[in-house]
C-alpha cells in the first residue's frame, strides 16, 4: 500500500456516543464552569453570534466534554471542551476533513489548530481571531489577498453570520502543511503551516497568554452589593410597584421559558398573547399590527416561523428597505440614519429589525423565542422620587424581569435617533409599556452603544414607572 492516503476523517456524531457513554444528561456551561474569564467571554461571543440552541445532552470524559447544539437551519453542531479539575481550558468546534498526507505525519495538532481558528470566526468579535493567529507565521490567503489583509476581509465577509463548511482539504505543498476551506456562505479560504512549526507549542503559547491577560472566575464574578433575598421570603409582584420590584427582584430574574414544543397553533398562540393586535398570515409571515402611540411609538411585529421536529421556532423577520439613508420596516415606521456613512449602516441594519420586535415582545410569551442580547452589561436607572442605579450583567435578564411585571401590557418600542459619538454608534430608543385597564404608561429611555465591530456592547435604560402619559384604549 502507498505511503500516501486518502483520508476522510468525519469526527462527530460516532465519536460522541462514545463519549456520551460516561455521562448522559444536559449540560449547559455556567460561569462557574470556566477556568477564567477569556474562556466564559468566548463561550457567549460564539453564541451570540449563532444564536444556537443549547438544550442538548453532552457526554464527559476526564480530558473533555463534548456537546451539541444546533443551529438556526437545523443542523447539528459539535463543540469540543477542553476540561481539567472541571473547568473548560478551551473550545473548538468539531470539523470534517479530507487529507493527503503521510500516515506517520502528525496531524492532530493541526487539526485542533484548524478547529479552534474556526470556532473563533463563529464568534461576533474579531479580536478572538487576532488573539490566535499571526498571519506574519501562518499565511492565509482570501479573495486575492495575503496575511493580515486577508483575514480582515474574511472578517468582514463572514461578521454577521455563522459558517458551515464543507469537508476541509489538507495536503503537504513544498514545505508547507495546507488547509483549504470551503464555506457554504462565501468563497474558500486557504491557510499554509510551514513545517517547521512546532504548532502544540504554538497553542500552550496561546493558552498562556489568553490565562496572562484574563481574570480567574472568582475574580471576574460580579459584586453583590447587597445580601441576596431568599427566594422564599420575596413579597408577591402583585403586592409592589415597578420601583419596589426592581429593587426586590433585580438579583433574581426569571428564567427564560423553552416553548419550542409547547406551541401546536402559532395563530391561536399569538392571537391570545396579543389581544389588542390584529393579526394577518400571508401564507410565510405572521404580521401583529396595533396603531402606533401617538404616531410615534409603533408596536407592529413581522414574524417567520420554522418548523423541525423538535417543534416550533418564531422568530423576526429581517424584511426591510433602506432610501436616502433612511431603514424602513413593512409597517411603515422609519431611521432616519443619515449621521452615518454608507459602510456603518451597511454594518448595522441587519439586526435593526431583531433588535426592534425583541423589545415588543416584552410582556409576552413570544419574548422567549425572540431573546437575544444576552450578557451585554447594563446600567439600569429607576426614576421615581428618588434615583435608584442597578449594574445588571444581562441586558436579557433585565427584559425577562420587566416580561414577568408586564404581563398584559401593550408594548410599544422605537428607535428615535442613531448618531455618532466620538466614532461609536448610538442609538436611542423609547419604550412604552401601556396598561390598557388604567390610564398610566411606564416610560423607559434606552441608550445602545456599539462597539467598532458594530455590536451593542453597553447598554443603559432610565425608567419612568407610572409616567403621566395617556394610555391608549385597547
Amino acid at each position: 500500500m502507498s505511503n500516501k492516503i486518502q483520508k476522510i476523517l468525519k469526527i462527530g456524531f460516532f465519536i460522541f456516543l462514545l463519549v456520551i457513554t460516561e455521562s448522559i444528561f444536559g449540560f449547559e456551561p455556567g460561569i462557574d464552569d470556566f477556568a477564567n474569564s477569556y474562556q466564559y467571554e468566548l463561550y457567549h461571543s460564539w453564541l451570540r453570534k449563532g444564536n444556537l440552541k443549547t438544550d442538548f445532552p453532552a457526554g464527559f470524559t476526564k480530558d473533555k466534554v463534548v456537546k451539541i447544539f444546533r443551529d438556526t437551519d437545523g443542523n447539528d453542531v459539535q463543540v469540543e471542551y477542553d476540561w481539567a479539575n472541571w473547568k473548560i481550558t478551551g473550545q473548538r468546534e468539531v470539523l470534517p476533513f479530507v487529507f493527503y498526507v503521510d500516515e506517520t505525519f502528525k496531524i492532530q495538532p493541526y487539526i485542533s489548530f484548524m478547529e479552534n481558528f474556526i470556532y473563533r470566526l463563529n464568534t461576533d468579535k474579531i479580536d478572538y481571531l487576532r488573539d490566535f493567529i499571526d498571519p506574519d507565521k501562518i499565511e492565509i490567503q482570501y479573495s486575492d489577498l495575503k496575511g493580515v489583509d486577508a483575514l480582515n476581509m474574511l472578517w468582514k465577509d463572514l461578521s454577521s453570520r455563522r459558517i458551515s463548511l464543507e469537508p476541509i482539504e489538507l495536503f503537504i505543498e513544498k514545505d508547507n502543511l495546507v488547509f483549504k476551506i470551503k464555506p457554504k456562505e462565501a468563497e474558500e479560504f486557504t491557510i499554509f503551516f510551514p513545517r517547521i512549526l512546532r504548532i502544540s507549542e504554538i497553542l500552550e503559547e496561546i493558552k498562556l497568554i489568553e490565562e496572562a491577560e484574563s481574570k480567574p472566575i472568582s475574580e471576574y464574578k460580579p459584586k453583590i452589593t447587597k445580601p441576596l433575598i431568599e427566594e422564599g421570603f420575596l413579597p408577591e409582584i402583585e403586592e409592589l410597584t415597578l420601583a419596589e420590584y426592581i429593587e426586590n427582584y433585580y438579583q433574581s430574574p426569571p428564567s427564560r421559558e423553552l416553548l419550542h414544543n409547547k406551541v401546536n397553533d402559532v395563530s391561536t398562540f399569538l392571537n391570545l398573547e396579543f389581544p389588542q393586535h390584529d393579526l394577518d398570515f400571508d401564507g410565510q409571515s405572521y404580521n401583529l399590527k396595533i396603531e402606533p402611540y401617538k404616531n410615534d411609538f409603533y408596536g407592529n411585529m413581522l414574524l417567520e416561523v420554522e418548523r423541525n421536529e423538535d417543534g416550533v421556532n418564531i422568530f423576526s423577520s429581517a424584511e426591510y428597505q433602506i432610501f436616502n439613508k433612511n431603514f424602513s420596516l413593512k409597517s411603515g415606521e422609519k431611521i432616519n440614519l443619515s449621521k452615518l456613512t454608507s459602510l456603518e449602516i451597511e454594518q448595522i441594519i441587519p439586526s435593526l429589525p431583531q433588535l426592534i420586535y425583541e423589545h415588543r415582545a416584552v410582556g409576552s410569551r413570544l419574548l422567549n423565542f425572540l431573546l437575544i442580547h444576552d450578557d451585554v452589561p447594563t446600567t439600569l436607572v429607576v426614576r421615581t422620587d428618588k434615583r435608584n442605579v442597578y449594574e445588571i450583567d444581562s441586558y436579557a435578564d433585565l427584559l425577562l424581569l420587566l416580561n414577568n411585571y408586564w404581563q398584559g401590557r401593550v408594548i410599544y418600542f422605537s428607535i428615535n435617533e442613531v448618531k455618532k459619538i466620538e466614532g461609536y454608534v448610538e442609538f436611542k430608543g423609547h419604550l412604552i409599556a401601556s396598561d390598557p385597564e388604567s390610564k398610566t404608561c411606564d416610560l423607559a429611555e434606552i441608550l445602545f452603544h456599539l462597539d467598532k465591530e458594530f455590536k451593542i456592547d453597553l447598554i443603559m435604560m432610565i425608567l419612568h414607572p407610572d409616567a403621566k402619559l395617556e394610555s391608549r384604549k385597547g
